[in-house]
């Protein structure tokens, strides 16, 4: 591929006396600019089909973002590109940005964003810096993490809870039992533990079955209402037994258990 340009030469009248003629061979120019659009083509591609967001920002204001990010975020193209990224970044998580930001950190970390409508979104974040025409860009990659966060949740909450009524399961009731017998004793309090069990409940559970499940929780939600917030219940697996612990100062003035919690 040739560039050819013609310079005239031009005599004391302004006649044209002849041309100089400048050929230049500009076939890798041409290739390296093909070669430019298409990358920047198929960058453009991959962050279209690509679930995750995907945004570009120099110096913390925002250049460029894909589809999937739009639909994160909820905001709309001209409602992004140009306003700072902190802008879009839950508050407790800003710091934390803004230091990765500045330090170039190019590993993934757990935030969060707001989305247009207020909520709150959970966001694995994932920072590149890339130089582009003498300019530094951060490309910032966001995947949404929620249904992850509600499955660790879930699965904290059931190592340590009764899956039938809810409650505090045996690991929980010890660990819990073991602050309050500390407090206790630094406080010159004394606790009270109690163990409560249903009678005849095998029978009731031979006869209904699975529908016996209703009336264990109906008990724990009652037991529960008789308890203060300081105060722990915990069912023991399979069965129809509870723990209930309850703390009060020593006094000349005798507290008294909730009537409603004791065996019947």
């Amino acid at each position: 591929m040739l560039e050819v340009n013609l310079l005239p030469r031009l005599g004391d009248d302004g006649a044209v006396l002849a041309a100089f003629v400048m050929i230049t061979d500009i076939t890798r120019h041409r290739l390296s600019e093909l070669a430019v659009r298409e990358s920047e083509e198929r960058l453009r591609k991959f962050a279209d089909a690509t679930h995750e967001g995907i945004v570009f920002h120099e110096n913390g204001v925002i250049t460029d973002c894909n589809d999937a990010g739009l639909r994160l975020i909820g905001y709309r193209y001209e409602e992004l590109v140009g306003r700072p990224v902190l802008d879009f970044v839950a508050p407790d998580a800003r710091d934390t940005v803004l230091n990765n930001i500045r330090m170039g950190y190019e590993r993934a970390y757990e935030a969060a964003i707001v989305h247009k409508d207020g909520s709150r979104v959970a966001v694995e974040l994932t920072g590149k810096v890339m130089p582009y025409k003498g300019k530094h860009y951060r490309m910032t990659v966001l995947r949404d993490i929620r249904d992850r966060k509600e499955a660790e949740a879930r699965i904290q909450f059931l190592a340590h809870h009764d899956t039938l009524t809810g409650l505090p399961n045996r690991v929980l009731l010890m660990d819990r039992l073991e602050f309050i017998l500390a407090s206790a004793r630094r406080r010159s309090a004394k606790v009270g533990i109690l163990f409560i069990d249903l009678d005849n409940f095998k029978t009731v559970n031979d006869s209904l079955g699975h529908a016996a499940g209703a009336l264990l929780r109906l008990t724990a939600s009652r037991i529960e209402a008789t308890l203060r917030s300081v105060d722990v219940v915990s069912r023991r697996a399979a069965t129809s037994s509870w723990w209930s612990c309850r703390t009060w100062r020593t006094s000349s003035r005798r507290s008294r258990w909730p009537r409603s919690s004791s065996r019947r």
